[in-house]
């Protein structure tokens, strides 16, 4: 089997701390590591939090299986319970309600 190993590359944009408005939809994107060092959620005002690898939903809520650094991955989880929101959507599983 032959593998392709990624390559190499340069991002467009490289967010290293909260910005709101990136994309214009009043979206505030912060960068939580530990699942990647890239690894960041995306929040609306209207309540719906994107926390994509950094919490998984296939069998209810928990922390990603697979992390790179797992002391920032559980400040990053704090953080993300700190954040207001009415709807978890993970990268992996259906979306949640957060209850309070």
């Amino acid at each position: 089997m032959k593998r392709n190993p990624p390559q190499p590359f340069k991002p467009d944009h490289v967010i290293t701390g909260p910005q709101t408005n990136r994309l214009g939809f009043g979206e505030t994107i912060q960068p939580l590591p530990g699942h990647t060092r890239g690894s960041m959620v995306v929040s609306f005002p209207s309540g719906e939090l994107f926390v994509g690898d950094i919490l998984m939903n296939l069998t209810g809520p928990h922390p990603a299986y697979l992390w790179e650094d797992s002391a920032a991955l559980q400040k990053s989880i704090q953080a993300v319970q700190q954040l207001p929101a009415k709807t978890f959507y993970y990268g992996h599983g259906r979306p949640t309600p957060v209850s309070n």
